[in-house]
């Protein structure tokens, strides 16, 4: 018949033989890690003025972040498209609960080619919040996976991210006119100019708040006296549709306004284009504009 130390010793004996299998730097925890295979990829709806991530053209970065119950970081990396693996990720966590936040996204030109190590992108300050990298950011996906990982056992999944930004086209029908040296846009002309980079919640993919995205095109002796001319301008929302003010204006060489105009309540929604189309250069600035808002294919605006 065993008495009570007889039990307390067993117990010292079995908890000596778990520990025994690990370094004394490990704990209990890192002894029952599990396995974990994700695989992420990036997805939008096929228009016209957008190509579907990951069929064809990969986004730039991925970055990726788990955050355990209590906010800490347990696992985090970042993937440059063209590497091997790109979108597959292989790790360790220990048992418990865990958010999985990703997002992926494009960086401009200039981005790219001074980031050697590939290492500029998206940054993820909490499942909740994360930031833009410096410079223009075309294009966005993002979503959060919460997972219960259990002692030993191997876990697989994927995430498919959806297309969280909006985009505004601008299609110029009569021809550009000489001396014209850049056309400059500014969405949501009547949001406050905002400081630092622009941020959002990965979880719903909306802007943490309300802001100006401001971006000039610089127009070369090759588009001048060209007719149809497109541009485009991307922008994360508060909300899933949100009306906008668009202004667009265009200036000499010598940094002269030519033309401007103001496009008041544009319609704008999550992962479509809303297309203004119109002679940008003979008509005067303001006037009446109508739109079409039918979101099943890019919304056109005549101006």
């Amino acid at each position: 018949m065993l008495h009570s130390n007889h039990y307390v010793l067993a117990a010292l004996v079995g908890l000596a033989a778990i520990f025994s299998s690990c370094s004394v730097k490990e704990d209990f925890d890192t002894c029952n890690k599990s396995q974990v295979q994700l695989d992420v990829r990036a997805f939008g709806i096929e228009q016209s003025a957008f190509t579907k991530a990951g069929g064809g053209k990969d986004p730039h970065r991925i970055v990726f972040k788990a955050f355990d119950a209590l906010g800490a970081v347990a696992f985090e990396t970042v993937q440059a498209s063209g590497q091997e693996g790109f979108g597959v990720l292989n790790f360790e966590l220990s048992p418990g609960s865990y958010t999985f936040v990703a997002v992926a996204h494009d960086l401009s030109s200039a981005a790219l080619a001074a980031d050697e190590g590939g290492n500029v992108a998206a940054s993820l300050n909490s499942a909740q919040e994360a930031v833009l990298p410096e410079g223009y950011v075309a294009d966005c996906f993002c979503d959060t996976l919460n997972v219960t990982i259990k002692p030993g056992v191997p876990f697989a999944s994927g995430m498919t991210l959806p297309r969280v930004i909006s985009k505004f086209k601008l299609t110029i029908n009569d021809a550009l006119p000489a001396g014209t040296a850049k056309i400059k846009f500014i969405l949501n002309s009547s949001a406050a100019a905002a400081s630092g980079n622009p941020s959002f919640n990965p979880s719903t993919g909306f802007a943490l708040k309300n802001r100006q995205y401001v971006r000039s095109f610089d127009i070369g002796d090759g588009s001048i006296g060209k007719s149809g001319v497109s541009l485009s301008v991307s922008l994360l929302l508060t909300a899933e549709t949100q009306d906008i003010d668009v202004t667009a204006a265009a200036y000499d060489v010598e940094g002269n306004l030519i033309i401007s105009h103001e496009i008041k309540d544009v319609p704008m929604k999550l992962n479509r284009t809303t297309v203004a189309k119109g002679n940008f250069f003979s008509a005067t600035g303001g006037g009446s504009f109508s739109f079409n808002t039918e979101w099943d294919d890019d919304a056109e605006v005549n101006y």
